[in-house]
């Protein structure tokens, strides 16, 4: 199901931007849940690992390997800036719920009403082609292992006294968080996590049907021949990517040696005319 995330406390060109989808999607999958920052990203990492086992053999001087699996992380760190007291306020209940995501979802079962855990707190996070689900453009799906919030205090915080604090949450029509004390905004702040990706579809190298050239397998039973794994991109038929060999107008290296050797033995020969017709033919 496609979210539809609306901004309207920031600054008109965030504003734009953001409502044209150039965002950090994130959902949590137990309650479907999900929030969205604006697209201001300090860093991304891709990490794919591939996992070999080692078997010794006596006399050999290499070990064998055995291919295991390719695991996908992804490393993400962006910051969260207010233009206003409105937005901070706006940024500080999102990194609230984001942070919330890394809990589970409960239920009671039994006369005791014993609670136990029904869903892990699996995530889906979506930014543009760079992460997403390369067959449908949907998100991707995995989870994370914690996430890390800094105030950059640096750039400025908004504050409320005790008595601010209680005229806000009259407004608000809420109680004040923190009673008589001071209310923090910072008005920046910096969050980064990083993803473990479940692959939703198999993945490798497989024979096409006729058997002719080799294609990656991206879906149970089919291929995906001319889609992009694992960022999709446009492929324009008049700028072909070809991995199976050289083009008809590209020279293989082979006939390159060829080439040059003939144009050397041309020379010797010219050069040994020359040299016979400079004597007369006469040794």
């Amino acid at each position: 199901m496609t979210k539809n995330f609306f901004m309207k406390n920031s600054l008109p060109g965030e504003q734009d931007l953001f409502n044209k989808g150039m965002r950090l999607e994130i959902t949590h999958m137990p309650t479907d849940y999900s929030v969205a920052f604006s697209a201001f990203l300090d860093s991304f990492s891709d990490a794919y690992n591939s996992e070999w086992s080692e078997e010794f053999i006596y006399g050999r001087m290499d070990p064998i390997g055995g291919f295991q699996n390719t695991r996908r992380n992804i490393s993400v760190a962006w910051r969260i800036p207010a233009a206003s007291f409105d937005q901070a306020k706006d940024n500080l209940n999102k990194m609230n719920k984001v942070v919330s995501f890394l809990y589970p979802r409960y239920g009671q079962s039994g006369v005791s009403q014993a609670s136990f855990i029904e869903m892990g707190p699996y995530w889906k996070i979506k930014f543009g082609n760079l992460i997403c689900n390369s067959l449908n453009g949907l998100p991707l799906i995995g989870w994370v292992n914690g996430i890390t919030v800094d105030p950059i205090f640096e750039d400025g915080v908004f504050m409320l006294d005790g008595i601010e604090s209680q005229i806000e949450s009259i407004v608000d029509n809420r109680i004040s968080p923190t009673g008589n004390g001071v209310n923090y905004y910072p008005k920046t702040y910096r969050l980064n996590f990083e993803f473990t990706v479940i692959h939703e579809h198999s993945v490798g190298w497989r024979k096409s049907e006729d058997g002719g050239e080799f294609i990656f397998r991206g879906k149970m039973g089919k291929s995906t021949q001319g889609k992009s794994f694992p960022y999709p991109s446009i492929r324009r038929l008049q700028d072909p990517i070809d991995e199976n060999g050289l083009g008809p107008s590209q020279p293989t290296v082979d006939s390159l040696f060829e080439s040059t050797e003939d144009q050397f033995n041309e020379v010797r020969r010219s050069n040994a005319t020359r040299v016979l017709s400079n004597s007369g033919g006469h040794d």
